[in-house]
């Protein structure tokens, strides 16, 4: 993979507006970024066909793809995916995308080190994902590690507003919600509380009626990090037992 195709922002699966309310009604309960990998990932995910999703992830990742290997890596660490060589090596790929500079690689990395421990490695893929990449979700962490002081001296809300409203110029959906929290926290002056409070629902309501348009974007997604609520409606909550030996290696 050259360094230009690295740096090149990675774009979501693309779904009609009937699939995006297929696949609000019947397998997700919150906006998932999920990079377009071709048709039958996606119609398996709209089915929620998440054992056959899975296969074909390990089978695109055989073939090469790093978008592959990473989202199957994401999965595992969700523990939606069950510890097997596969998804093992999946993980050695995704780390060596990271390396190469494969914005959605890192940041898949970034979360890896987080659960770790590593906060300071968090934070440092987590830059290079934004940086180098222009991967948006990666640029509202960055900013959300900052206010939480992760990875960092100190919280430093005034760099953190700085971060989400370039992610908010960029696209991102749901940074200007975090605008609105960073200015009603007070953390910034009183005078600005006002302004966060005003901003607050519009910015949401905005981010919402897009997240539910665009249920696979990047320019919605944020990795929860307190949800009680399963990723997919069709999951009870355990690790996806999935047969690999029926996928062909080629």
């Amino acid at each position: 993979m050259s360094e230009i195709a690295a740096r090149e922002p990675v774009s979501c699966a693309p779904l009609t507006a009937a699939e995006a309310r297929r696949i609000r009604r019947r397998t997700l309960n919150y906006p998932l970024y999920v990079p377009d990998m071709g048709r039958d990932v996606t119609l398996k995910l709209i089915n929620g066909e998440l054992a056959g999703l899975v296969t074909e992830l390990h089978r695109l990742t055989l073939l090469g793809s790093n978008n592959a290997a990473a989202f199957l890596t994401f999965l595992r660490h969700r523990n939606l995916l069950s510890e097997t060589p596969e998804a093992a090596d999946a993980e050695k790929r995704c780390r060596a995308a990271a390396h190469s500079n494969h914005s959605y690689s890192q940041y898949v990395v970034a979360w890896l080190c987080k659960a770790e421990g590593d906060d300071n490695k968090t934070m440092e893929w987590l830059r290079k994902s934004s940086s180098r990449g222009l991967f948006l979700p990666a640029f509202l962490d960055v900013a959300r590690f900052i206010v939480g002081g992760a990875g960092v001296d100190a919280p430093n809300h005034r760099a953190a507003l700085s971060i989400f409203w370039n992610a908010h110029r960029l696209g991102h959906r749901m940074a200007l919600v975090y605008c609105a929290r960073v200015l009603s926290s007070g953390n910034l002056g009183l005078l600005w509380w006002p302004v966060g409070v005003l901003l607050y629902l519009p910015a949401f309501f905005r981010a919402y009626w897009f997240g539910r348009r665009y249920p696979l974007s990047e320019k919605v997604y944020v990795t929860p990090t307190n949800s009680n609520r399963p990723l997919f409606r069709v999951s009870d909550g355990k690790p996806a037992e999935i047969d690999f030996s029926k996928v062909e290696s080629e």
